[in-house]
């Protein structure tokens, strides 16, 4: 792929993530000034840090969502002229970030409150995107740690496909429904479990590029691969705003950071 090509891509998912942004968020606006909306306080927690505000779960969503065209436009402005692999691992963890819109709808249309097809396709495909956002860093320390930057093309549609059996296969209850208006993951500490080892393994594959590749500034991008991936989680499961705003802090930082250190690695390439 060339960067004319990445470029042109990069800017079509932006105006579609613009689109996507605009469409979920009018649609809550809609259901709020009609009295549609119904709250989620009962419903299965996963945070209890704070008493439980709708509006932050809301609004965590909403950061995620919007984070995904200011994050793109970012990437196609500074980065225009970078080809890297970590780049484009780093655009599949936006649209990962995307596909949480769709708990908006869920939101908007008391979805949630049923127990129909529709509402485990949209489990599945929030699903999928999770699943999309965790390894798309953990393919690109991979990358890092084989120098291998011609071959991700492939990479990724191997990690879009792993991303869809995975969402497919895993069994969702949609009888329990979280606090943040997504239906929940069977067998819970064992996706945990599986997530952080994965984490885990990523950082630690960017440490190792340091090493083989002599490359200082792995450090850092390990470092604020960690802050991120864990503002990403939090803002996942907020429902209270001390949980909201440490997220979106962490999500913010980290990425700036994280970019900023691919830009440090390959500017000289």
């Amino acid at each position: 792929m060339t960067l004319k090509i990445r470029n042109t891509l990069l800017n079509l998912f932006t105006i579609l993530s613009v689109i996507c942004v605009l469409a979920s968020a009018a649609a809550l606006a809609l259901s709020l000034h009609g009295g549609k909306t119904t709250s989620l306080a009962e419903n299965y927690r996963i945070l209890r840090v704070a008493p439980f505000s709708m509006a932050a779960a809301i609004s965590s969503i909403l950061i995620l969502v919007v984070f995904v065209p200011l994050a793109t436009f970012s990437i196609t402005h500074f980065f225009g002229k970078t080809k890297s692999a970590e780049l484009v691992f780093f655009v599949a963890f936006l649209i990962g970030l995307l596909v949480e819109s769709l708990r908006l709808v869920m939101i908007s249309v008391g979805l949630w409150q049923t127990f129909s097809d529709i509402l485990l396709i949209f489990g599945r495909i929030i699903l999928f995107g999770r699943v999309l956002a965790i390894l798309s860093f953990f393919f690109a320390s991979l990358s890092s740690a084989n120098s291998q930057q011609d071959s991700f093309e492939r990479d990724f549609m191997i990690l879009a496909t792993f991303s869809a059996i995975f969402a497919i296969l895993t069994p969702l209850n949609t009888y329990r429904i979280t606090t943040t208006g997504m239906v929940t993951v069977g067998f819970p500490t064992l996706y945990n479990a599986i997530k952080a080892t994965i984490i885990a393994l990523t950082a630690a594959l960017f440490l190792r590029s340091a090493s083989t590749r002599d490359e200082k500034n792995f450090l850092p991008l390990a470092a604020s691969f960690l802050v991120l991936i864990l503002g990403y989680q939090l803002l996942l499961d907020s429902d209270s705003f001390p949980a909201l705003a440490l997220g979106a802090a962490m999500l913010f930082f980290g990425s700036h950071r994280y970019l900023l250190a691919i830009h440090r690695i390959y500017i000289w390439q």
